[in-house]
């Protein structure tokens, strides 16, 4: 297998899954302040509000609008890693000048390889 398919494709399923996860709402990201407890009396009954058909009416339109959501999350996925991984960087702590600096360095040789993929598939030719 060629080296950009098989960036390409670690990036458009890391982008897809990730796409997926954010998209269906698995994980709540939204903290609870700091000290905060829970009563009884906020405690709700999930069960009481169960719809009895488990598809809506809104659901064929709102599937195939998710799927093109996802899949152009997976192609974001492709272009977005040196922003992501300077944000990642910069919030931990790092200076600005060396979180770019790693970003891209990161960055490019999958740059490099999506170039050098697109040219031998457009040309048929391999680059040595």
């Amino acid at each position: 297998m060629n080296a950009l398919y098989t960036v390409m494709l670690f990036l458009f399923t890391f982008g897809i899954v990730t796409g997926t996860m954010n998209t269906l709402g698995v994980f709540d990201t939204a903290l609870p302040p700091y000290g905060a407890t829970v009563n009884d009396s906020q405690v709700t009954d999930l069960q009481s509000g169960a719809l009895t058909t488990p598809l809506n009416v809104f659901n064929a339109f709102m599937i195939p609008i998710m799927f093109l959501r996802i899949i152009g999350q997976g192609v974001l996925a492709l272009f977005v890693v040196a922003p992501m991984l300077h944000d990642y960087m910069t919030m931990f702590g790092a200076p600005d000048k060396w979180a770019w600096t790693i970003a891209l360095m990161v960055q490019a040789p999958l740059t490099l390889i999506t170039i050098f993929g697109l040219y031998e598939w457009w040309t048929g030719r391999q680059v040595s």
